[in-house]
């Protein structure tokens, strides 16, 4: 590679992620594509005297500081040239020999892109304001007529959401399929190929074209994966990253799992920190409190994190998701168990139910293939997590047929490492065979299995299950 490559680079690395087109300095400063080095002398010099008359010249939201460091990158052919690639070309002062349609489809498929990142960022009205706002009847002017009882006011406050939504997903629709039809002709690294040669820069060679070219999708790829770790609605935006597939195999997982690797690794130090904290309990009398504080630290820690991990699995993530939700039901499961009252004639506590709830819904968020499947055990059952009182979750073997985990553990829980190479929750649990609850053979007399994940939560609470745990 030349010695352009790493300043190419390092400006692909500047604009990747949703402020892709934000940061563009074509855009902060307003100057075209096709600028010449005279033209943006000339434009910087408007800038600087209209900012001292304090008239705003430019992008509306840039700064002094954003100015300066747009110029400098206009100012360095090989950083300028990455910003040419993803800003409008269809100037009026275009010298180069395209097809006048290459530009319109180009200018096409960045105003999409932008426009639909603009509405992640900055709220579904950015990217398209309503002209002229709601309907103003003036003065004298016809009046409306009654309402329909139970259907007027539900239909009116309906429709704009909706509207919304579709527009939205069609600039995200639109933006993929243009970038995906543009990258696969010739004709627009033949126009790249061109502005070098237009820039007459002996500090830009072509070789910054051929780089270009081989990340043009990573960087395209990071303005939407760039959003999953907070966005309000991770299914939606999972829909937008399945329609990027496209841009090469394994390209949208990684860059999913770049982001998400944090919040997973997260929440299973959350996971490991809770169990532990509701084995130590046991033993000194305190299992009510402790499950308590557990329940409401994974309500609002870890849940959410392994319902966002799951609107991606199926994207290519190598992270364990499944492996993840498992045990987190398990836990929830244990901590309903806890609460559940000892009596038998008493009524099942409603916290149990809420939390036997939450924990069935998390069986449903499933991971790779690899991390849905139970590990065979040497009686025919999978790995399960024993609770013990004095270690902490363990991993044991479920016994085949059965829900629950055999009195004798296989060793503390350590710090697991998942196959990509990134640390994992230590013990995976073998989803229950359906039917009735079972005792082991030898388990203890009295000592009662965890709430199954599956059949009836009202009917297991009924019979007073304890929580499993050794002593």
């Amino acid at each position: 590679m030349g010695g352009d490559a790493p300043l190419v680079r390092e400006r692909l690395r500047e604009l990747s992620g949703p402020d892709l087109y934000r940061r563009n300095a074509f855009r902060v400063t307003g100057a075209s594509t096709c600028a010449a080095r005279r033209a943006l002398v000339r434009r910087r010099q408007q800038i600087a005297t209209a900012a001292k008359a304090g008239v705003a010249v430019g992008s509306a939201d840039a700064g002094p500081e954003d100015l300066r460091a747009a110029f400098d990158v206009l100012d360095h052919p090989q950083r300028r040239i990455v910003d040419e690639l993803f800003w409008l070309w269809d100037a009026p002062d275009a010298t180069c020999p395209c097809e006048p349609e290459l530009h319109r489809q180009h200018d096409a498929a960045v105003r999409a892109h932008a426009r639909a990142l603009e509405g992640e960022v900055r709220g579904p009205d950015a990217a398209r304001r309503p002209a002229g706002g709601p309907k103003q009847h003036p003065a004298g002017g016809k009046k409306r007529g009654p309402k329909r009882p139970g259907r007027g006011p539900r239909r009116a406050a309906g429709e704009p959401q909706r509207a919304a939504a579709e527009r939205r997903d069609q600039l995200w629709h639109s933006a993929a399929q243009l970038w995906r039809k543009l990258l696969g002709q010739r004709a627009v690294w033949a126009h790249l190929r061109h502005r070098v040669a237009a820039l007459d820069d002996k500090r830009l060679t072509e070789t910054a074209v051929t780089v270009l070219e081989a990340e043009v999708r990573r960087v395209l790829v990071s303005a939407v994966t760039g959003l999953a770790a907070r966005t309000e609605d991770p299914a939606r935006l999972a829909r937008y990253c399945a329609q990027w597939r496209w841009t090469g195999p394994g390209l949208l997982g990684e860059a999913l799992e770049e982001q998400l690797t944090p919040l997973y690794e997260a929440a299973a130090d959350e996971l490991r920190e809770a169990g532990d904290r509701l084995a130590g309990a046991f033993p000194d009398g305190g299992g009510k409190t402790a499950a308590t504080a557990v329940a409401g630290d994974l309500r609002a820690r870890v849940v959410p994190v392994v319902e966002r991990l799951g609107a991606f699995t199926g994207l290519g993530m190598s992270l364990g998701v499944g492996q993840l939700a498992d045990t987190t039901a398990l836990l929830l499961n244990n901590c309903a168990v806890a609460l559940s009252p000892a009596s038998d004639t008493a009524p099942p506590d409603r916290e149990s139910f809420g939390l036997l709830d939450l924990a069935l819904r998390l069986k449903l968020v499933r991971g790779d293939a690899a991390d849905d499947r139970a590990e065979p055990g040497a009686a025919g059952g999978g790995r399960c997590l024993v609770l013990d009182g004095q270690a902490g979750l363990r991993p044991g073997r479920c016994r085949a047929g059965d829900g629950s985990a055999a009195t004798r553990p296989e060793g503390r829980a350590g710090r697991g490492r998942h196959p990509g190479g990134r640390p994992a929750v230590a013990a995976r649990t073998a989803p229950p065979e359906p039917g009735r609850v079972r005792r082991p053979a030898g388990r203890p007399a009295g000592r009662r299995p965890a709430l199954r994940l599956d059949g009836d939560p009202a009917q297991q609470l009924r019979a007073r299950p304890r929580l499993a745990c050794r002593r």
